[in-house]
């Protein structure tokens, strides 16, 4: 060998990639250290030999094809499982040299393995980010605002693939504009204090959909010896259901104050006028027991419904049950579908209450061959302006008379059963029974 031959042999042998070359008939003309070292074989062992005979070249698909197109003039790189090692892989160049080609490579199986490693772990925690609905992300903050967000953040904000590294302004942006400002004033005052904790809870507005959605945003703040933010590492999670169970866990409470007020009151004024001084302590005690059940009866119904409102026909059948007697032939119930709103169904309760109470007492009720008939109906041809109507008619009991004075239960049929659902009522006192109608605007639902 040539001294310049030897510089070049004892370059190569100092590298840490194995290497050999080969003359245009093949036949191998340089083989260092790293060579020697992965394939086993010493330099003397296979220099002037032919490469086919000594690397398998022809295990790896279409290999010999390449380094043929090298010896053409062609380089290329290789990424292979190295054809004499099985198991082991190869990161390397396939070169035209004077008189041949040259042949580089490095062992990068445990590197290959380490990648692999890392690509399984970052799938199980993209896995477990999307069970749990949790976007990571991570900002660099040494030199201005560098984001990376994780595939579950980019699902949660309504962004593509692409958005993995997007700008600080891009994240202002997407606050919804009621919170922008005070957000983004909150996570800067974070970065400049010395919290190492950042919290928040904020709207956005998604690009893909324009959905407004609330994100709950933790972070770790990490700072230099200086305390100075050098980098924020957090998670974010939709909570906008939560928000919405919380609003209406609000709204439920107030409404239920409101409803607890509203049924002292009903009490109240059932206790006034039932036990008033005039009246027999027994028979006040019964009325007040009856009005009572009757207000507990619709409680139960509405309770059902979760105090949304309850179908009309659900109110009377309750009301009605007491007294249908053994077969329910006492009572004739016919009417349509129709939703009522809390107030008017309770209204309504305590209307039929006192309409059966007075029908036990001195009506059709109070005889075995005594029959009442609840019907309601909505026709607009007949009222446009109070399209519902109502009717209890008693018939085949004793003859009725009108009472000489009002009781309260009278008031309570005519002025707040007329009050609640905002029409008028009639009660008749004909000889064949008593008769209440009811004519009102369509009751609605809150």
């Amino acid at each position: 060998m040539s001294e310049t031959e030897d510089r070049l042999a004892a370059i190569l042998d100092g590298i840490d990639d194995s290497f050999y070359a080969t003359d245009r008939a093949w036949r191998l003309t340089m083989f260092n250290r790293g060579a020697e070292a992965f394939f086993g074989w010493s330099r003397a062992e296979v220099l002037g030999r032919v490469l086919w005979d000594v690397i398998p070249v022809g295990r790896v698909a279409g290999l010999e094809a390449q380094f043929r197109q090298a010896m053409a003039g062609t380089p290329l790189d290789l990424f292979i499982e190295s054809p004499s090692r099985p198991g082991r892989w190869l990161e390397g160049r396939v070169f035209p040299v004077p008189d041949g080609i040259g042949v580089s490579f490095r062992d990068v199986t445990d590197r290959r393995a380490d990648e692999q490693a890392l690509r399984q772990r970052e799938a199980e925690l993209a896995h477990v980010q999307r069970i749990a609905g949790i976007g990571g992300l991570q900002v660099e903050l040494r030199d201005g605002f560098r984001n990376i967000r994780s595939p579950e953040y980019l699902r949660l904000h309504g962004l593509p693939p692409d958005a993995a590294y997007e700008s600080h302004e891009a994240w202002v942006a997407r606050i919804h504009p009621e919170d922008r400002d005070l957000a983004h004033r909150h996570f800067c005052d974070s970065l400049a204090g010395d919290d190492l904790l950042y919290s928040a809870e904020y709207r956005i507005i998604r690009p893909d959909d324009g959905e407004t959605r609330w994100i709950a945003a933790s972070a770790e703040i990490q700072r230099d010896e200086t305390g100075r933010a050098i980098r924020l590492v957090g998670a974010h999670r939709d909570i906008t259901e939560r928000k919405r169970s919380e609003l209406q866990q609000r709204l439920l409470i107030n409404e239920l104050n409101h409803r607890v007020k509203n049924t002292l009151a009903t009490v109240q004024s059932i206790a006034a006028q039932s036990l008033r001084r005039d009246a027999n302590a027994a028979e006040a005690r019964r009325a007040f027991e009856s009005r009572l059940m009757a207000l507990s009866r619709a409680h139960d119904v509405l309770t059902r419904e979760s105090w949304e409102g309850a179908d009309l026909r659900d109110i009377v059948e309750q009301a009605a049950e007491p007294y249908r007697g053994d077969a329910g032939e006492r009572f004739e119930i016919k009417g349509e579908s129709l939703r009522l709103a809390p107030r008017a169904a309770l209204a309504v309760a305590m209307a039929l209450q006192e309409l059966a109470t007075n029908a036990v007492k001195y009506g059709a009720l109070s005889t075995s061959s005594g029959r009442v008939s609840v019907t309601w109906s909505v026709d607009r041809n007949r009222s446009p302006e109070r399209p519902f109507r109502l009717a209890w008619i008693e018939r085949g009991g004793p003859p009725v008379s009108a009472p000489e004075r009002r009781g309260f239960g009278s008031r309570l049929i005519e002025r707040n059963l007329a009050q609640d659902l905002e029409g008028e009522v009639e009660m008749v006192f004909a000889p064949t029974g008593v008769i209440c109608t009811v004519e009102a605007p369509v009751p609605q639902p809150d």
